[in-house]
């Protein structure tokens, strides 16, 4: 449904051709994921407002000097925002010497999970911590 209105959406009020409008709406995807470490989450797709805007940057599958990154692959994407914040906490538990506990309470507020665009298989779910808040 929500590829379905985007589309319908660029194609009616952005003139962009209908054959043409999926590609356009993934070249600008930036869907955030909320609540990524509860049961219930949430996800939520923005384009920019101005058209001819500029695309995200790749969403990171490693650690970058900015930021510490992890990133799950599955047909159900629910197992991969799971799998990718799951990765992220032990992954920061790890390198950062924190409890479980603490880990999870930490990311809990500071952790960014976005959804990779895709066309169709399977959903990759990228979580992404910024370096600076040990600085």
């Amino acid at each position: 449904m929500m590829k379905a209105e985007t589309t319908r959406f660029l194609v009616e009020e952005r003139k962009v051709a209908p054959e043409k409008a999926e590609d356009a709406m993934l070249d600008l995807w930036n869907c955030p994921i909320s609540q990524v470490v509860n049961v219930v989450k949430g996800t939520y797709c923005m384009l920019p407002k101005q058209a001819g805007a500029a695309r995200p940057a790749a969403l990171p599958k490693e650690d970058t000097a900015e930021v510490f990154a992890t990133y799950a692959r599955d047909a159900d994407l629910n197992k991969a925002m799971d799998g990718a914040s799951m990765a992220m906490i032990n992954a920061i538990q790890q390198k950062k010497g924190l409890s479980r506990l603490d880990s999870y309470a930490l990311l809990s507020m500071a952790m960014d999970c976005r959804i990779a665009p895709h066309k169709g298989g399977d959903k990759e779910v990228h979580c992404l911590v910024p370096k600076n808040l040990w600085r």
